[in-house]
């Protein structure tokens, strides 16, 4: 994604070069600056709800790691007490593993719901980027998204 990401930013400031190229307003008169920016605008936005899906299933694994490290310490109290009474833990453990198939089972997410950051300000990103000479930073961050 980083790649492309850079092929595109780098294709925008060859155009901006190309055909002296300084405002918005005369970038969205250049068909191949609008569409990098269009797809640039894409591409973050689905990169942005995959990684927020991504954030989402990490948290859970570490909530199951969690349950994981609270059953074997419970088993070694069971084995210990050998009656205790353990249906309090099975059902957290239902319900935790309930939430997670569940989970697993939607969509990653719904392009209805998909907000693209606007194309001003991806062009003043890469515009003003290009004038600091930063060419291979991270497109994330360079927009503000990390």
């Amino acid at each position: 994604m980083e790649q492309r990401f850079a092929e595109l930013r780098d294709e925008i400031r060859a155009e901006q070069t190309r055909f002296v190229i300084h405002s918005r307003q005369q970038a969205m008169q250049n068909l191949h600056i609008r569409y990098n920016l269009s797809l640039i605008q894409v591409i973050l936005a689905y990169t942005n709800c995959l990684n927020q899906r991504i954030d989402y299933f990490q948290t859970g694994n570490e909530r199951l790691r969690f349950m994981i490290d609270e059953i074997n310490d419970d088993i070694e109290i069971i084995n210990t007490l050998k009656d205790m009474e353990i249906e309090s833990l099975i059902n957290r453990i239902d319900r935790l593993l309930d939430e997670f198939t569940l989970e697993t089972k939607k969509q990653l997410f719904e392009v209805a719901d998909i907000q693209p950051l606007p194309i001003d300000h991806i062009w003043n990103e890469i515009n003003m980027n290009s004038a600091e000479g930063e060419r291979d930073a991270d497109p994330a961050s360079i927009l503000g998204l990390k």
